[in-house]
């Protein structure tokens, strides 16, 4: 018929949003805090969101008797963010991580190396543009030592996928990021004889935007959104473990690592037996060890990811990381039971960050 309107694929729909729309990256003001406190920010009702960025720079005093060095903690600074979540005010949260696991999954980019900090003890530290830093000197009298991260938090797949984008330009709408800052004396691997002061949080948020597309056909599908969420457990001992992981969703992504009940991480030789994904307690598309898991997630990613870090990647198999198609997420809106299963060596524990999609299914 004359009037009819054609329906376009999703690739189709990706080519027309490309064409007819353009990026906008602003910051907004920046919001000051001090340790072991929250701020928040909602995000401006402008477009179409694509990435959260944040600025947290701070000044860390350290004091100590005789010592002029600390040994940082592992994963310092991101470790001194307790916690980062994005939420809308339709109940679903994009972003609900620690600082350590957002860490390990900004980790995961084409360049992983350029999340990995420079930290250590050289006058160098505060002249570097590396985008995370943190000196590590210490004095009887306090040595100041500069603090800086930046934190991506891509509410969509990848550059290049539109899939995931949220619709910030409506009144109704409500997206809002909150971060928690942990005490400064986490960013210490010991605080034996340290003082530790803040001299106090600067956040900058810069909002990464599309323009809303005037071409109809070019208006991307935001009925799918991507989740980033964290979950953590304890082990008693040696033994099998099985980490139940929620079901409903699509996963893309699975990040795991595990700890000693000390806090010091297991290593690929501690850990015997094999690394499963168990569905409906029977069916295991997914059994190897963890060397060779290590070895995957290094192809993956071109270096070695922390101790006692593995990454289940379903979205990577392409030699991109992050880039691969659909071919093999784990939908599992259709089973039961999904579980992740390992067997521990002694006691500790494991944190989980899972990357995944979820329908958004309006009334």
């Amino acid at each position: 018929m004359a009037n009819e309107v054609k329906q376009l694929t999703p690739e189709e729909r990706a080519q027309a949003f490309a064409k007819f729309t353009r990026q906008y990256i602003q910051q907004l003001p920046a919001k000051n805090t001090t340790e072991g406190n929250t701020i928040s920010f909602d995000a401006p009702k402008a477009r179409l969101i694509n990435k959260i960025r944040l600025l947290v720079e701070d000044t860390i005093n350290v004091t100590h008797a005789s010592d002029t060095s600390f040994t940082p903690a592992t994963f310092a600074p991101f470790n001194f963010i307790k916690s980062i979540k994005v939420s809308a005010n339709n109940g679903f949260s994009p972003f609900n991580v620690s600082g350590e696991g957002v860490y390990l999954y900004n980790l995961l980019h084409n360049h992983a190396e350029m999340i990995e900090p420079l930290v250590d003890t050289a006058t160098n530290v505060a002249a570097s543009r590396r985008r995370s830093k943190m000196g590590t000197t210490a004095s009887s009298t306090g040595a100041d030592n500069t603090l800086q991260t930046v934190i991506d938090l891509p509410l969509t797949l990848n550059d290049k996928n539109p899939v995931g984008l949220w619709l910030a330009q409506t009144d109704d709408t409500v997206i809002t990021t909150t971060v928690e800052f942990d005490d400064a004396d986490k960013l210490l691997a010991s605080t034996t004889g340290f003082t530790t002061t803040s001299a106090g949080i600067k956040v900058t948020p810069v909002i990464e935007t599309f323009s809303i597309p005037k071409l109809k056909e070019a208006f991307p599908d935001i009925s799918m959104l991507k989740l980033v969420q964290e979950q953590s457990e304890s082990f008693a001992g040696a033994g099998e473990v099985n980490v139940k992981l929620p079901v409903g969703l699509t996963y893309r992504k699975i990040i795991f690592l595990l700890r000693k009940a000390d806090g010091t991480a297991f290593s690929d030789a501690e850990m015997a037996g094999k690394f499963e994904l168990v569905f409906n307690q029977a069916d295991i598309p997914y059994s190897f060890s963890p060397k060779v898991l290590a070895a995957i997630n290094q192809e993956h990613y071109g270096m070695p990811l922390p101790k006692g870090v593995y990454v289940f990647d379903f979205a990577s198999f392409q030699g991109l990381a992050n880039y691969a198609g659909s071919r093999d997420l784990i939908d599992t809106e259709q089973i039961t039971e999904f579980w992740l299963r390992f067997t521990a060596p002694a006691a500790g524990s494991i944190k989980v960050i899972s990357e995944s999609l979820s329908k958004l299914r309006r009334g």
